[in-house]
């Protein structure tokens, strides 16, 4: 049987690998990014998916 497919948690997803990518920059030195710019990334990423979610639950209801 197939999951459901959300596309919530593909926002997750692609939040975190962008992140992963900027601290990564980051470590090498690549790219200044501070601490605030990748909290700031992950709270809109994860605020988008909780409304990606909660307008997708709406929709099948």
């Amino acid at each position: 049987m197939i999951a459901p497919r959300r596309p919530s948690t593909l926002i997750v997803g692609l939040t975190l690998a962008a992140v992963a990518v900027m601290a990564l920059l980051d470590s090498e030195g690549l790219v200044d990014v501070g601490a605030g710019a990748l909290v700031a990334v992950l709270l809109l990423g994860l605020g988008a998916a909780g409304f990606t979610r909660a307008a997708w639950s709406a929709r099948r209801r």
